[in-house]
């Protein structure tokens, strides 16, 4: 009797922890299967290690096509791709990436990025840009400033001069700023006492000899409320340009990043490409999860390997992507245009599913391009999914919850801006804010207000409320600026902006 006894204790313990150990089996398998974070794909958890195999897989076709012509190309691989240096080469791998596509008689489409139909074939290449990777990179380092200091000069590159965006030390473009200001003015000007004129004319021919648009507005913004007024009163011209150069190119070193924060310092390992095609599937999943009608798939897109010694790198410098283009499409832009159209393409229901899949993808951006429409069949899709360049390597793939719901708000107020009040397309929007309890933009503006304190607190320039503003006043290069471009500015050709620049002074 005891034996039976003992028998049904092992019996019914063995049973129970058979029963656990099945709960606890399908309980663990379950969770992966159905997990459903921002950071996922298929129900599956992202990571850079298995990005690659959540994603769809390249044709084997098109993957021998690109390797081979890089292999054929090493340079390619090696200019474009890997861009391996220091923050101070940002100058020289553009200008290298711009020789070498001029040399091969590809031409880039892109803006920061480089972006090229593939030779003989219908689809394009997408590489990650330098400008992209500095700006990426400065924010890891937690380095300050709104902009790079490039100017476009010409180059002597194999006998012949190509433009090149050459990295500056502002004293070393003060220099030449002032060396070529004085080649076109004579002395009788430079000594003369300024008018109001004058001095008008030298603000805005000093502001236009500047590199940037951006840095231009916010240059022109400070000179105005430091110059333009009766107690600045120089003894001469020469005088007062001198004294408009060193505010300004000290101006500029609050604005722009400094070399001497950046000497030293090499480019971060960034995951821009993998993070597009993250992004494109998620947008993906969600026109298939929630039944999306109105919306399509954006054009296929698909990541190769490049680097033999590291086969299961999704590094930029290790990575491509192709992407095939649209076919009967108009942009976002064209539709805006046109209200009567807009109203019939982006009704309430469609711009509501838009706004529900850009949500779900993580998305932040809606430039007149990334939208696109179907001509044939008025669906709606998405084509670019580059993530914003202050992503550091830990928040890729939705990681950073507080960065994505930041990203949220800021396409809100983007799609907000578009639209006026009683528009359905504003209706849509903030129908969709109120249904969102992630969206609070009271805690958005709050939060940028803080980081922007932040960011300037122990800056001591008396315009310092002025270096991230936006500077409605544009000012566009002037003939100083111009000269500035040429390699021998003594030359018969440069003539006539020596000359512009003369008659600017002779008021």
């Amino acid at each position: 009797m005891m034996g039976k006894k003992k028998g049904f204790i092992v019996i019914t313990i063995f049973v129970t922890l058979a029963c656990v150990g099945g709960v606890i089996f399908f309980y663990d398998n379950g969770q992966r299967e159905v997990y459903a974070g921002y950071d996922s794909i298929g129900g599956k958890k992202v990571t850079k290690e298995n990005i690659l195999q959540l994603v769809e897989s390249v044709p084997v076709a098109v993957k021998k096509k690109v390797a081979g012509w890089f292999n054929v190309n090493p340079q390619a691989y090696r200019i474009l791709v890997e861009q391996n240096g220091f923050l101070t080469d940002v100058g020289q791998f553009i200008f290298n990436a711009r020789a070498f596509l001029n040399i091969k008689g590809i031409k880039s489409v892109g803006n920061f990025n480089y972006v090229f139909k593939f030779p003989g074939e219908d689809f394009f290449i997408k590489i990650f840009g330098a400008n992209n990777r500095f700006i990426y990179t400065t924010s890891a380092y937690n380095i300050i400033g709104l902009g790079l200091y490039l100017r476009l000069v010409e180059k002597k590159c194999g006998g012949q001069l190509l433009p090149y965006y050459a990295y500056m030390d502002f004293q070393q473009d003060k220099k030449r700023i002032k060396n070529y200001f004085y080649l076109c003015c004579p002395r009788d000007i430079l000594r003369q006492v300024p008018t109001k004129k004058q001095l008008k004319a030298l603000l805005d021919l000093l502001v236009g000899a500047f590199p940037q648009v951006a840095l231009r507005g916010f240059l022109y913004d400070c000179l105005v409320e430091k110059y333009a007024h009766n107690d600045f009163n120089p003894a001469t011209v020469e005088d007062a340009f001198n004294q408009m150069l060193d505010f300004a190119c000290e101006a500029s070193s609050f604005r722009c990043y400094n070399r001497k924060d950046l000497a030293g310092k090499k480019f971060i390992d960034t995951y821009n490409i993998a993070n597009r095609v993250f992004h494109r599937a998620r947008f993906v999943e969600a026109i298939e999860k929630f039944h999306l009608d109105r919306l399509e798939k954006p054009p296929q897109s698909y990541v190769i390997r490049l680097n033999s010694h590291r086969p299961h790198s999704c590094i930029d410098k290790d990575v491509v992507l192709v992407q095939y283009p649209l076919q009967s499409h108009k942009p976002f832009k064209f539709y805006l245009k046109r209200p009567s159209i807009l109203n019939v393409i982006f009704d309430k229901e469609t711009f509501a599913q838009l706004l529900k899949a850009m949500k779900y993808a993580g998305l932040w951006d809606i430039t007149g391009e990334n939208i696109q429409v179907n001509t044939k069949t008025n669906k709606v899709t998405y084509i670019d999914f580059e993530p914003k360049n202050d992503i550091l390597p830990h928040e890729i793939f939705n990681k950073c919850d507080k960065k994505r719901k930041l990203n949220l708000c800021y396409l809100m107020f983007e799609f907000l801006k578009r639209f006026a009040e009683g528009t359905i397309q504003r209706e849509a929007v903030c129908e969709f804010i109120l249904s969102n309890h992630e969206i609070d933009l009271t805690w958005y503006q709050r939060y940028n207000l803080k980081k922007h304190a932040a960011l300037y607190r122990n800056v001591n320039f008396e315009f310092k409320k002025k270096l991230a503003a936006t500077h409605r006043h544009t000012v566009t290069q002037g003939p100083l600026g111009k000269l500035l471009y040429y390699f021998d500015p003594t030359s018969d050709s440069c003539a006539f902006l020596r000359k512009e620049v003369k008659l600017i002074l002779t008021v």
